[in-house]
């Protein structure tokens, strides 16, 4: 008999949401061969029609009846970090499926994951990219809002809760591992991924305005200032060198200050957000991937990089540092993205080349089907 899984994804997969989406995308299909999968997530069900890689429906929070008032007034609010476990305990009772394991992925998972395991007498797992503890390099709590301050201090209580409450944490890279200050009965890490085969298509991407002996470089992720973007905004570029920035609005600090850059100047181009094929053309039709992060709990963009046999001028912090190594990449030196960008066009073919393939055997390590076997293996560690 399979195991029962109770999922709760903070990050709903089909909305594509940044790695934590992804990384449950991916690892879908394999999850829910191997267990009795019920997911159930906090996102608002936007577009019933987003291509996902799995069969299990997710139940949203927002639909069950027993909270869809409080939902409809709250959502906005703290809302967003309340997962309510009325609605998953009305479907556990209905349909008569109690879980054998309960996994959170992320803090507003927490305080319900904890809840379900006490009442139905399960295992809890913690799945946990998105830490606040990480945060404080990037920003300063004590000059937070009200409002805000009292959130992050809410959300850290949760996180120091769930570290030491969870029966398993499971981390995406060992720099987290390494350098979370909350006491945990168990650690592991499980990486994020790549699908390698959705490498193999050779079909060019059209770059805008761009001429034949043009430099294109490509950002791509969230407009703000955990990836850098500031420092983007502030180069100085010879002529023949173009940035193209590709991210959603949503979540992006800095998608004004963007627009309004590519708007002034002649080389910065926004080509607004890019998923799918049409991303995989990009990443292997660019001459180099910019990704100046100022901190990654993992950052899926460098595999991405890595796989497409694109060079990426990266900053190598923190999860970063984990898979990819000097030798790999065009590393970035207190932020200096000149001097990485002159670096990348004083390099000979041969020397672009040693770098391309060193990262893309390397990269083959993280195929998803491999990281899921991985996580497998942690969740039925607690059994």
């Amino acid at each position: 008999m399979k195991i029962k899984l109770c999922l709760l994804l903070a990050d709903c997969p089909i909305n594509y949401c940044g790695g934590l989406g992804v990384r449950f995308n991916k690892m879908m299909k394999k999850l829910e061969e191997h267990y009795d999968l019920k997911i159930f997530t906090n996102c608002p069900n936007r577009n019933k029609k987003t291509r996902c890689d799995f069969n299990t429906r997710p139940t949203y929070i927002s639909e069950i009846k027993s909270v869809e008032t409080i939902f409809k007034l709250n959502y906005g609010g703290l809302m967003y970090h309340i997962f309510s476990p009325l609605a998953i305990i009305e479907y556990i009772y209905k349909n008569n499926w109690i879980p054998d394991i309960v996994l959170g992925s992320d803090h507003n998972t927490i305080s319900t994951g904890l809840y379900l395991s006490k009442i139905f007498n399960t295992k809890f797992i913690l799945e946990y990219d998105l830490a606040l503890f990480s945060y404080k390099k990037l920003y300063d709590v004590e000059k937070l809002s009200g409002e805000n301050r009292l959130c992050s201090n809410i959300l850290d209580d949760f996180e120091k809760i769930g570290c030491y409450e969870a029966d398993l944490v499971i981390m995406c890279s060992d720099y987290y591992k390494n350098t979370c200050p909350y006491k945990m009965k168990k650690v592991v890490t499980v990486d994020n991924g790549i699908d390698m085969s959705e490498f193999n298509n050779d079909v060019k991407f059209k770059f805008p305005h761009s001429n034949e002996n043009d430099i294109n470089i490509v950002f791509i992720g969230r407009l703000n200032s955990q990836k850098g973007v500031e420092f983007i905004l502030n180069l100085k570029l010879k002529e023949n060198i173009k940035i193209y920035f590709v991210g959603p609005k949503l979540g992006s600090n800095l998608y004004f200050d963007v627009i309004e850059a590519c708007d002034k100047i002649p080389n910065f181009y926004y080509l607004g957000e890019i998923k799918g094929d049409k991303k995989i053309e990009l990443l292997k039709s660019a001459d180099a991937i910019l990704f100046p992060s100022c901190h990654e709990p993992f950052g899926i963009v460098g595999l991405e990089a890595m796989a497409a046999k694109t060079i990426c001028i990266t900053t190598r912090v923190d999860g970063i540092a984990t898979y990819m190594t000097e030798d790999m990449c065009i590393e970035i030196k207190n932020y200096n993205l000149s001097d990485a960008i002159d670096r990348l066009l004083n390099m000979s073919k041969d020397e672009k080349d040693k770098i391309i393939n060193k990262a893309y055997e390397h990269v083959k390590k993280y195929d998803w089907n491999i990281i899921t076997d991985k996580m497998i293996k942690a969740i039925d560690s607690v059994r």
